[in-house]
């Protein structure tokens, strides 16, 4: 989208449409549990994070699905820090860079 010069404004909008249809494939759980304990000092361990990204996976295929994602996210919204909506768009974006769009 950089490369054909397509506004800030426009690229969120269609990333947001794309996050719609990515998933998080389980080779980048890891990636996902490092971050969350990064982004919470420690608070929460990247093992203590891994078996929580596990259980979010709900449907067993060893994909974390925009839904289940975001189920997720608000089900430990407050463990992860996540109170405003600032906190929300950065953990989004974090997030869409580990996942991939089929």
């Amino acid at each position: 989208m950089d490369k054909h010069n397509m506004p800030k404004k426009m690229q969120r909008a269609v990333g947001n449409v794309l996050l719609k249809y990515a998933y998080i494939p389980k080779a980048n759980w890891k990636y996902m549990a490092a971050g969350i304990e990064q982004e919470t000092d420690g608070k929460v361990s990247e093992a203590d994070a891994m078996k929580g990204i596990e259980a979010c996976d709900t449907n067993g295929n060893g994909q974390l699905s925009f839904k289940e994602t975001k189920a997720c996210l608000k089900k430990h919204a407050k463990s992860l820090g996540l109170k405003t909506k600032k906190d929300w768009e950065s953990a989004k974006w974090h997030l869409a860079k580990i996942a991939e769009i089929n």
